[in-house]
């Protein structure tokens, strides 16, 4: 392993690519993709090379956390500093469709899937899995099928304020 239990100390060229990693990605990293970028293949390794790492990123940081679900970590930003980055950040990548998609949900609050898939096509169960993924909407499961809502969290990203352009 590249780093020592007493020290729980990463190498510098590990705690580098995972820094910038982390930077760039927009998106969740899962663990086999971790494993290819530091050239590792045991599983148990890059997890315990991942747990200093959040360790280590949780002392260093203030505004933003990685977060893990199941064996994929991401970048969050805090929650308290949000509303107030929000004309900073970069909208997701997301195509002309899916922005429809996610101003029809947050036009109805609360919508079926099922709903989404008829007015948008079968589509746009894939694209509801994505805005999942990106915590943009939460999926409840009901009778038959799921509702799709806008998280609470997700506005400030979907709500930017429009700057005043000067004439």
């Amino acid at each position: 392993m590249q780093e020592t239990s007493s020290s729980r100390k990463l190498s510098k060229r590990v705690e580098g690519l995972l820094d910038a990693l982390f930077y760039a990605t927009t998106r969740p990293i899962s663990i086999s993709s971790i494993m290819k970028l530091l050239d590792i293949s045991d599983k148990k390794e890059a997890r315990e090379i991942m747990e200093i790492y959040v360790k280590n990123f949780r002392r260093k940081m203030h505004g933003v956390k990685i977060i893990k679900r199941g064996d994929y970590y991401f970048p969050k930003i805090e929650e308290k500093y949000l509303e107030k980055i929000s004309g900073y950040l970069h909208p997701p990548p997301l195509t002309a469709k899916q922005l429809e998609i996610l101003a029809y949900i947050y036009v109805k609050k609360k919508v079926k899937m099922s709903e989404v898939s008829n007015i948008f096509g079968t589509r746009a169960y894939k694209d509801i899995k994505k805005f999942v993924r990106l915590g943009l909407v939460s999926r409840k499961k009901v009778d038959q099928g799921y509702i799709v809502e806008i998280r609470k969290e997700a506005e400030p990203l979907i709500l930017r304020k429009r700057r005043r352009t000067k004439k």
